[in-house]
């Protein structure tokens, strides 16, 4: 009977993803190995809709592994000719395979991977003045190399632009965001208009057996130059 009730249940709050994304899903689904993670269908919606919803089009991935979720965002960016670079140290098959993906789909001529460490790879970028309008956060997540490569990050990303994350249940992702929020004043979107219902909501809670979200959007909503660290000696004595 219990069984039979948790069947009815999870039907109940079973995820209803984007009509757009499901060429995407089709191929993450025929490349799909038992035993290796896949970006879900609801976290890969969202990034989807915050890319589409806001024309972002220069994006920058931290973890790659195999492609899901990099094709989520190549797909909402390639029709404004976007690009996307992906950073990870991950085996060497499985980025190959994580580029087949992407090469399936013909996003290969945006996207380019980078096999080094993102606490190498995130300083070049920034020395390099580049820019972004859209982050996703997946690679190594200790609060230590998060938070020194999201200084960078916050410089790199454009006003106006989002930074996700994966994990974000994870007590050092938690404090790295609550760093995001109180140093740089990012903004939590509003998952409601990007598909992400109570009932979505409710099922996360219920499967992942924790009220934390498994991830989370922010907007870079003050630019860099009038963000209080920047302009005030004294900002921390209020935070």
């Amino acid at each position: 009977m219990l069984s039979v009730l948790k069947r009815a249940v999870k039907g109940l709050l079973t995820y209803e993803p984007l009509p757009e994304t499901e060429a995407v899903r089709n191929a993450i689904e025929a490349s799909r190995k038992a035993g290796q993670p896949f970006c879900p269908s609801s976290e890969g919606d969202l990034i989807f809709s915050l890319i589409t919803e806001n024309g972002f089009k220069s994006c920058l991935e931290l973890g790659f592994y195999t492609g899901s979720t990099a094709l989520y965002i190549a797909a909402a960016i390639a029709p404004r000719d976007g690009r996307l670079i992906s950073i990870c140290i991950d085996d060497e098959e499985i980025i190959e395979r994580g580029k087949d993906l992407l090469r399936s789909q013909g996003y290969e001529g945006l996207h380019k991977v980078i096999c080094k460490n993102s606490n190498i790879v995130v300083p070049e970028l920034y020395v390099a003045d580049e820019r972004f309008d859209f982050v996703f956060v997946d690679g190594w997540k200790t609060f230590d190399h998060l938070v020194s490569e999201l200084y960078m990050i916050n410089h790199m990303l454009e006003h106006g632009g989002v930074i996700a994350f994966d994990d974000s249940h994870m007590p050092s992702v938690r404090k790295a965001i609550k760093f995001l929020q109180s140093y740089y004043g990012y903004e939590e979107i509003d998952y409601a208009r990007h598909n992400q219902s109570c009932q979505l909501r409710l099922f996360q809670c219920l499967t992942g057996r924790s009220l934390h979200r498994p991830y989370r959007a922010f907007k870079k909503v003050v630019k860099t130059e009038d963000q209080r660290p920047f302009h005030d000696l004294n900002f921390h004595r209020e935070i």
